[in-house]
């Protein structure tokens, strides 16, 4: 978008602080799951679950922090490095078209929404692999019939998506260990096993990297910032974070940072306002023991509006916005219908068609060599008389 409007500069300074950001939550993400599969083994649908996650900050404090730095990147929070980018688009959209703002602005609203919501499920409230009783979404999902492929490109057709616990095994804590086998090599162990296992953070060969791209991203930002060649200089970076007395009154670059801030007050005000309702919607898996993995004790009633709402949005979450839903029933449905006609008119037309042709010229061949006995005196009688049905033929027609 921003090199169709003519921002190229925002465009590559965008990619730049982009990819550094993501690079950040990605390898937070394999720091998280390399604990996580140690809990409750290798299954990417368990694994990589959000749902089996929560409370690994504490646990995970790098990784937690770091993650953090590069969610809040993402979001569009100063200082940080997709802010000063983010900023830049969104103002050059408004400039070039209402319509093209309003898009950006809202992705970056749902930006905030999703990635405060991974922090959120990953990252606070208690660790759902060691307290939950049993795993039941049966209430959260409302994709019908929808066949997928799974992560290995396999066609998963034989099992259709109805709820969500056909992608997570339900499971009893205290009677089975489906879900933590490594752990469950007898029968009727209880939970107790899994508190034994002491979760720590990830070795450095992982920390490091991720401390090193959070500094870049904290950083980064401000070498991208727009100023004119007679104020900007190579040590502007440094001269901004200047501490002395009186900063406000001396520190030029203070001041100009301060401005850019109170001129992007919008488009931080849809982060933060995003952000929130992220908040608010997930705050149940943060602070309450009733969320969705299983604990019949406590419900949510959605009794007005804005409850309904909510319920809503997080149905629209879980669904990952509904869109591979419908592409299925729009697209995929369509094509396939289309291409098992188009097969069956194959099979049932165009190689009829063809294979008859192939059988006429066999039994064409198979009836000639039956008039082929080898005499000479036959041969000779069928040439003569061809020869006079011939000659007949030419002067009826010329008589005639």
């Amino acid at each position: 978008l921003s090199l169709g409007i003519g921002a190229y500069r925002s465009a590559l300074f965008h990619l730049i602080t982009h990819a550094l950001s993501k690079a950040l939550l990605f390898l937070g993400a394999g720091s998280v799951i390399h604990l996580v599969e140690k809990v409750v083994g290798y299954s990417p649908k368990r694994s990589q679950n959000m749902f089996f996650m929560g409370g690994l900050r504490k646990y995970m404090p790098i990784t937690g922090t770091t993650f953090l730095t590069g969610t809040l990147s993402l979001c569009g929070i100063p200082p940080l490095a997709c802010f000063w980018s983010k900023d830049e688009i969104i103002n050059a959209s408004w400039l070039y078209s209402p319509i093209l703002g309003l898009v950006t602005s809202s992705t970056a609203a749902f930006t905030a929404f999703y990635m405060c919501r991974t922090y959120f499920l990953t990252f606070e409230g208690d660790f759902h692999a060691i307290t939950m009783n049993s795993a039941s979404f049966n209430n959260y999902l409302s994709l019908s019939d929808s066949n997928l492929i799974n992560l290995w490109g396999q066609d998963d057709s034989k099992f259709p998506v109805k709820t969500i616990s056909t992608m997570l095994t339900k499971c009893d804590i205290s009677s089975a260990g489906a879900v933590f086998y490594p752990y469950l090599k007898q029968e009727m162990k209880t939970i107790g096993v899994y508190k034994d296992y002491k979760l720590r953070e990830s070795d450095l060969t992982m920390t490091f990297p991720l401390v090193a791209l959070s500094i870049l991203v904290i950083f980064i930002g401000f070498l991208g910032i727009h100023m004119t060649e007679e104020i900007f200089d190579l040590s502007f970076p440094f001269n901004s974070l200047i501490t002395e007395p009186f900063l406000w009154d001396f520190n030029y670059y203070f001041f100009f940072l301060i401005e850019i801030i109170k001129n992007s007050f919008g488009s931080l005000l849809i982060s933060f306002i995003a952000m929130a309702i992220s908040f608010y919607i997930y705050r149940i898996y943060l602070y309450k023991r009733s969320d969705i993995l299983g604990d019949d004790q406590e419900s949510i009633v959605f009794t007005n509006l804005i409850n309904k709402l909510v319920h809503f949005i997080k149905l629209w979450s879980l669904n990952r916005g509904y869109i591979d839903h419908y592409y299925h029933i729009l697209f995929v449905r369509k094509l396939t219908g289309l291409s098992t006609k188009i097969l069956r008119f194959d099979r049932n037309i165009v190689d009829c068609i063809v294979s008859s042709i192939g059988s006429s010229n066999l039994l064409g061949g198979e009836s000639i060599r039956y008039l082929g006995s080898g005499r000479i005196y036959q041969y000779l009688v069928i040439a003569l008389l061809g020869t006079i049905i011939l000659v007949w033929l030419v002067l009826w027609i010329y008589y005639n």
